[in-house]
């Protein structure tokens, strides 16, 4: 008995130190498997990238095209729709999943590959074309997108174009939808925002994107805007519910002068999405021309349901609506918490942009009221109690309404200040309106001084400010305030116009289409001046027919 027990313990103090090694080392394995796997989960948030990896049959060298740079293009097209952080380029014509060597398959070269795995993510194979066998003037290209690491082909389809551009744009399509209908992408992405898996839809609608005057090209036709809501209207049918498509026809049938169609997209999409801010938000500038004084002097104000929806409190319940285990969606929540989250000082939240952007554009249609020919009927409020003879008694209330209104554009502006509002919009102390106008129409005083404290009110606000101004400029005389004559007001309320204009384009952050600056009626005043054609020279934007609302 002593000889086994002897034996025994003289076993286990043999295997005791290489026990405790295998021990450590696999636990020093799982430790680093854990750590690279948690590096992984946190640098894409739980989402596999897509990896290319181009092939170039011998038909494509033929026919004297440089298909070598087709791969490049196709990462330009995926890229271009925000998915660059989903997207691995490891060079032309280079390994998606490195093959591992025979000499490295040793069990010290499986544990380091078990230590530190490999990425997961998507590999899309990708064949370049060469003329199909029966039609030498169509090529044919093949996708195959599989799951790494394990190699299982999840996704596969050949395609057939008359031209190269035409045969990216298919398989980049296919490359996005698939990403996008992954279960951990739809859970972070709003329900308005999600296509469907027929490739057609978001094919065209990137064509539409690519064929609408976008950044800074300006547009004096609409045949580029008829082209994009061809392509627009393709991708509705395909996929009526997404609203990136509808408010893309809705902007342009606006730059079109369809301002009846594009009210009743956006009405349609307000039903569809009644949470949906923008769609409100757009509903109402595409109706606002339509409203007479007695609708936004009543009870039922036509923008209180949108400054209903603004409340924190709602937006905050919206939010916290999103952490339901029944309507999990991350995207969602982001969504909202982008409307309730703070800004640094001296920046706005998007909230408040929207809420300075709504009154403002109110001020503007309230003005409006005032100008000839605009809504003549709605001035009727003026002579009510005036004398119809002399017209005295009316005038005066035009002057008082007008002043009323400009004190309340400065609450929204500027920051609270004992100097006249009007003065301090079209008058700043800082600079002066006199000598220099002389020899250059086109000179803005410097708004600035101890009286001229601008709020941080975000860009939309700023657009709708110079609408206002540029609207100021058609007021008739006698509603002119007195410490102005009719050819300073004129000149002030342009160059304020400009200097709202000039701060959106200070702002780096601003997502204004230079087409609304070009066809806005509101801005149709102001473009008419010759400070303002002096403006338009200066950014160099062409001169164009008014025919769309403010934005």
């Amino acid at each position: 008995m002593s000889i086994v027990s002897d034996s025994l313990r003289a076993l286990a103090d043999a295997l005791a130190v290489p026990l405790i090694l295998a021990v450590g080392l696999a636990i020093l394995i799982g430790l680093l498997r854990f750590v690279t796997s948690l590096s992984f989960l946190i640098e894409h948030r739980g989402l596999r990238p897509l990896v290319m990896q181009v092939e170039y049959g011998k038909a494509a060298l033929e026919g004297g095209e440089n298909y070598g740079v087709l791969d490049a293009r196709l990462l330009s097209y995926l890229a271009s729709d925000g998915l660059g952080a989903y997207i691995i380029a490891p060079g032309a014509g280079g390994s998606a999943a490195p093959v591992v060597p025979a000499a490295a398959q040793e069990s010290s070269a499986a544990l380091i590959r078990f230590a530190f795995p490999s990425e997961p993510a998507y590999r899309v194979d990708v064949t370049w074309p060469g003329p199909v066998t029966q039609r030498d003037d169509e090529l044919r290209a093949t996708v195959r997108i599989s799951r790494t690491p394990g190699d299982r082909i999840v996704a596969t389809r050949s395609f057939t174009e008359d031209n190269t551009e035409a045969l990216i744009e298919v398989i980049g399509a296919f490359c996005v939808t698939f990403l996008l209908g992954q279960p951990r992408i739809l859970r972070r992405t709003p329900r308005w925002e999600r296509w469907n898996q027929d490739i057609n839809g978001y094919l065209a609608y990137r064509r539409g994107l690519g064929a609408e005057p976008r950044g800074t090209e300006v547009s004096t036709s609409l045949e580029d805007c008829r082209k994009a809501l061809e392509h627009f209207h393709h991708a509705a049918r395909m996929n009526p519910a997404n609203m990136l498509v509808q408010l893309h026809r809705a902007s342009l049938l606006e730059l079109m002068d369809e301002n009846r169609e594009a009210a009743a997209i956006y009405r349609k999409c307000r039903t569809l999405w009644p949470e949906h801010i923008e769609a409100a938000y757009r509903l109402w500038v595409a109706h606002k021309g339509s409203y007479d004084r007695t609708e936004l002097k009543g009870a039922d104000h036509p923008l209180d349901p949108i400054r209903e929806q603004l409340l924190l409190r709602r937006l905050l319940r919206s939010w916290l609506l999103t952490w339901r285990p029944n309507h999990w969606n991350p995207g969602e929540r982001r969504y909202w918490r982008s409307w309730i989250s703070l800004r640094p000082w001296k920046r706005v939240s998007k909230r408040t942009a929207y809420l300075r952007a709504l009154a403002i554009s109110q001020l503007a249609v309230e003005l409006s009221f005032l100008l000839p020919g605009r809504n003549a009927a709605s001035t009727d409020h003026l002579v009510a109690v005036a004398d119809a003879r002399s017209g005295e008694r009316s005038a005066a209330a035009g002057k008082m309404e007008v002043l009323s209104l400009m004190t309340r554009l400065a609450d929204e502006l500027l920051r609270q200040d004992d100097e006249p509002a009007v003065e301090r919009l079209l008058r700043p102390k800082a600079g002066t309106t006199i000598t220099p106008l002389a020899a250059d129409p086109a000179y803005i005083p410097v708004y600035a001084g101890p009286h001229y404290h601008r709020r941080a009110v975000g860009w939309l606000a700023m657009f709708n400010a110079a609408c206002f101004f540029s609207l100021a400029i058609l007021l008739p005389p006698e509603y002119i305030p007195d410490n102005f004559t009719v050819d300073q007001w004129r000149q002030c309320c342009g160059q304020a116009s400009i200097h709202e204009l000039g701060l959106i384009h200070r702002d780096p952050r601003n997502l204004l289409d230079p087409n609304w600056m070009a066809r806005d009626p509101d801005l149709e005043p102001l473009r008419q001046t010759e400070i303002g054609q002096e403006w338009q020279n200066f950014i160099g934007m062409p001169r164009a027919k008014p025919s769309v609302r403010s934005a």
